[in-house]
């Protein structure tokens, strides 16, 4: 039978010094994770290491990340993070890859300010080097050169890679936002570079023609705020500093005070006035708001319906600076992320319990437009480049598919995460696949969960709990102390323990456990009616933790 994963004897055996090899961490056929290693004569650089967002049913995460253990990332030596642009499925795992796998990290400069403020949160040591668009940095026989390109954050860029004699366009998340729909200038060494391998966001394949450009939510979001009759909570991602600038000159136009409302907000202004994005005298804080605002506008954290968010305090009736008032009105200047619905949901019916009126998308498309490239912008990237194979990424496997048909060309690889891409002289081709090990972030402690850790939170959570803890004397058949009976997650009765706790005195003391007197038969058998016991009461059996120990 044939072996379902290559493991790292099956990679060292078939890995070639002169052959390029990349390797999908994630981001394919899935949001997010987004992690790609480009691996040439035994040395490794990594494109992003972002995380992913939770499912509803993994309680109590908030991040999943490949794992910093994950037997891959030791195969090689290690030379560089490369990091496209500042998005938390492209950064989000670098906090933890960090302290097993350290490595310089290259990357813009606003890229390189977010990610130090997240380092120094968990005050890791970092080497992070900021390069300006359009430079190159060599590192053994890889050379990274910076493509700025336009995408819903400051700084964001592709790479050009150049691996020996091998050439790889990795796109990013971008889009061409620029008036003539032309390829952006940056992009221009693609018609004179021969590109082997075109790995290509996917995320907006499926919507023909160009991505509206970004300046084009001013004229709505204008209008919006010229005929407000009371205060404009605006609410979008807190990285979306380009859309923020057009609000300040907005409100400056219109005479409006601007507010900030929410951490990430406030955090990512500073930074936007520390490298001139934005003017000093631009915004105010939420603490210099007056008790009764009118006519203001506030941009608000939470447009994902977050509920710690400033937003979600403000549906609450609980902010500490602003309460909705009649005529205010609440814009969503964002898409919703898959799995957010019913949170946003929920904050847009408490909001309009206060009587705000709601301005989404659905209402007025021309408030957001998307920070990635539609299909129109694939082909026109093809058509220009011509790369020998395309490899759709970042994107859900339609996604893929969908992106597939943007190629006039009958060169397309899809793939999945783990897929083992080599690039020979001769061909592109996938040689195996391996397994990815993720782990899960814990989102009070931000410890690592491992699968198996996550699965029994699960079924502690499924099932409930029960404890029984004590000290017996084996060869006096009796407790020296307890037995200790608790329960979690299950209906307490404390008859019931009371009850339980006299019937494993007795059964200690009963024939049953006279016919052997070895601490293992008392202890199993001890373990195997509290178990039963479990099962009459509540019809099946919890998860169940016995700690007794031996006097004797």
């Amino acid at each position: 039978m044939e072996k379902l994963y290559l493991d790292s004897k099956d990679i060292k055996r078939a890995f070639k010094a002169s052959n390029l090899y990349v390797i999908p961490v994630g981001g394919c056929g899935m949001f997010g994770m987004n992690m790609t290693c480009y691996i040439l004569d035994g040395k490794m650089i990594i494109v992003d290491a972002g995380s992913l967002f939770p499912e509803p049913w993994m309680i109590g995460i908030s991040l999943v990340i490949p794992s910093p253990d994950f037997w891959l990332f030791s195969q090689f030596e290690l030379l560089a993070y490369f990091i496209t642009h500042a998005h938390e499925d492209h950064i989000g795992a670098l906090p933890f890859l960090l302290k097993t796998r350290p490595a310089p990290i290259y990357t813009t400069e606003w890229t390189s300010e977010i990610i130090k403020r997240k380092l120094s949160e968990q005050v890791i040591d970092s080497n992070i080097i900021s390069v300006a668009g359009g430079a190159s940095i060599a590192l053994g026989r890889f050379s990274v050169k910076f493509l700025p390109i336009g995408h819903s954050i400051p700084d964001a860029v592709c790479f050009l890679i150049k691996a020996a004699e091998y050439r790889a366009f990795h796109s990013g998340d971008f889009k061409f936002d620029q008036e003539d729909e032309s390829i952006p200038a940056s992009l221009k060494d693609l018609k004179t570079e021969a590109v082997d391998l075109f790995l290509c966001d996917s995320t907006n394949a499926e919507k023909d023609g160009i991505c509206p450009q970004e300046i084009s939510v001013c004229e709505p979001l204008k209008k919006l705020i010229g005929e407000a009759k009371g205060n404009v909570y605006l609410a979008s991602f807190s990285s979306n500093l380009m859309r923020f600038k057009w609000i300040a000159e907005i409100c400056r136009d219109l005479n409006r005070k601007l507010y900030l409302s929410g951490a990430s907000i406030r955090n990512n202004f500073e930074l936007a006035k520390k490298l001139g994005i934005v003017g000093d005298g631009d915004y105010r804080e939420e603490i210099e708001a007056a008790p009764v605002l009118k006519k203001s506008v506030i941009i608000i954290s939470g447009c994902q319906g977050e509920y710690r968010s400033a937003l979600a305090r403000l549906a609450n009736n609980e902010h500490r600076f602003f309460q909705i008032q009649e005529h205010d009105i609440v814009v969503f200047s964002s898409r919703t992320i898959p799995g957010n619905e019913k949170n946003i949901a929920d904050i847009v019916d408490k909001l309009r319990r206060l009587d705000a009126k709601i301005v989404t998308v659905k209402e007025n498309p021309g408030i957001h437009v998307s920070g990635h490239c539609y299909g129109g912008e694939v082909s026109k990237l093809l058509e220009f480049a011509r790369p020998k194979t395309f490899i759709p990424v970042h994107g859900t496997h339609s996604q893929q598919i969908a992106n597939k048909r943007r190629n006039p060309f009958d060169n397309t690889l899809i793939v999945e995460n783990g897929a083992v891409i080599e690039r020979s002289s001769g061909e592109t081709k996938v040689i195996g696949r391996i397994k990815i090990d993720t782990v899960f972030v814990d989102e009070e402690y931000e410890l690592l969960l491992s699968r198996s850790e996550l699965l029994e939170r699960l079924r502690m959570a499924k099932k409930g709990v029960a404890f029984l803890s004590g000290l017996i004397s084996i060869k006096h058949r009796k407790w020296v102390r307890g037995p200790v009976l608790r329960v979690s997650g299950l209906i307490r009765d404390d008859q019931w323990l009371r009850d339980t706790s006299e019937d494993l005195s007795h059964f200690l003391q009963s024939d049953d456990l006279r016919v052997e007197n070895s601490q293992e038969f008392v202890m199993n058998a001890l373990k195997a009616f509290w178990e039963n016991v479990l099962i009459e009461r509540f019809g099946r059996k919890p998860i169940t933790y016995t700690d007794i120990w031996s006097a004797d």
